[in-house]
């Protein structure tokens, strides 16, 4: 059985990662200090660890460099979730063998299929279409539910409540669930039932505190001709909920069923990593840089095979991602659409020549740092190379070592592999 050894992170993070593992017959173990997570190390030997690095402080650092100097779990790889913003403190923690950073709240999806591909396993997913929000008003927690019922979302919101309710010291809560356009029939029963069984599963929320608003018979007929679930209210009127909970007596017409500009939260929810949407939900278009886990992402600009092959094996044994340019316009083309840590890029290339890549990125006051990395090493070449803003040049051929040791110098990070 494989084994993943968890630093840091949440009790209630802990508990949803250990629930998913455990389908996947890993075992998780947990060390919520980060401090003592050395000598849990040593005496696990995990095949990955995923520690949270929260904003990478001196204890999560000397945890770092202990490992990766450590010959007997330096090859463990890292995964890790942290509140990192700054791409060069992120690109740094490559130094440490960290395969894959996400920023909290994760994207879950991206996350299980790191996981899996850490371990080597094949980790599968619902991929059910399925939208779920959640806000707090007051003293009631509004659940909004549309498309459809994703297992994975689900299971995540029992975890999701417990931590809302806990940092928002809530007692009593209450739970209107608002399913108004969604339709079920026979083959949802067991996740109609994986929904409220979820619910229910926090005792403090009472039954007649649930009120389901839907408009679907086979729901309706679903509770309440089930006793596990009697007690909870269902309805297709929003108003005969809201009434008694907000006491609102003048409740618009407003033929918006999940009335986004009535129910305002008035109490923030944590933002941590217990987050409930997938990158599924954002159709592609609001994704981060980092919501896929990249530690750092590369463009080589080179026609020569044998020089891309070694620059992508390079930057691959940190996992970073490799984008190939054969030539510098298909770069310069792209590049408004594209985002890179670091460039690498040859002097001799077609169409145009790395100087002139350079020529054309300087009118753009394009600010990551660009390698020239060629066998161009005249001096007049370096010199209008560095003239035209690159960070390093570097001659061919080198060792992998030292490539990656300059583009994280260019980086502006620090540290040995």
């Amino acid at each position: 059985m494989k084994q993943v050894l968890l630093i840091g992170a949440s009790y209630s993070f802990c508990e949803y990662l250990t629930e998913g593992l455990s389908q996947q017959q890993v075992k998780l173990d947990h060390c919520p200090n980060v401090r003592s997570a050395y000598t849990d190390l040593i005496q696990i030997l995990p095949d990955l660890i995923i520690i949270d690095v929260g904003e990478l402080n001196e204890d999560v650092t000397l945890f770092l460099e202990k490992k990766v100097k450590d010959p007997n779990a330096k090859s463990t790889p890292i995964i890790a979730i942290g509140e990192l913003e700054d791409r060069k403190q992120i690109a740094s923690l490559a130094n440490f063998k960290v395969h894959k950073y996400f920023k909290t709240p994760i994207k879950y999806d991206q996350f299980f299929k790191a996981i899996g591909e850490a371990l080597g396993l094949g980790f599968t997913a619902d991929t059910t279409d399925c939208i779920l929000e959640m806000h707090v008003t007051d003293n009631i927690f509004f659940i909004e539910i549309a498309r459809g019922l994703n297992r994975d979302k689900i299971s995540m919101l029992r975890y999701r409540l417990d931590e809302c309710k806990t940092k928002l010291k809530m007692s009593a809560p209450k739970l209107v669930l608002m399913l108004s356009d969604v339709k079920f029939c026979f083959l949802d029963m067991t996740n109609i039932s994986l929904l409220l069984d979820t619910i229910l599963a926090d005792r403090i929320i009472k039954k007649s505190n649930i009120k389901i608003v839907t408009n679907d018979t086979f729901l309706k007929d679903f509770v309440n001709g089930h006793d596990e679930y009697k007690g909870i209210e269902i309805t297709s009127d929003i108003g005969t909920v809201l009434n008694p909970l907000l006491e609102i007596f003048a409740i618009s017409e407003s033929k918006d069923p999940l009335l986004h500009r009535i129910l305002i939260p008035n109490k923030e929810i944590p933002e941590n990593a217990l987050d409930l949407r997938f990158s599924s939900d954002y159709d592609g278009t609001m994704m981060t840089s980092w919501d896929t886990g990249d530690i750092m992402r590369v463009a080589i600009i080179d026609d020569d095979p044998v020089s891309q092959k070694l620059l992508v094996g390079t930057f691959e044994k940190i996992k970073a991602k490799v984008t190939i340019y054969s030539n510098g316009i298909s770069f310069l083309k792209e590049l408004p659409d594209k985002v890179f840590d670091v460039v690498i890029l040859d002097i001799f290339i077609p169409n145009m020549t790395g100087l002139d890549v350079l020529r054309n990125l300087q009118r753009q006051k394009y600010s990551s740092p660009v390698l020239v990395y060629s066998q161009a090493t005249d001096k007049e070449y370096v010199t209008d190379a560095i003239s035209l803003g690159a960070a390093n040049f570097i001659a061919k051929p080198q060792k992998p070592d030292v490539i990656i040791q300059a583009a994280l110098s260019a980086l502006g990070t620090t540290g040995g592999l």
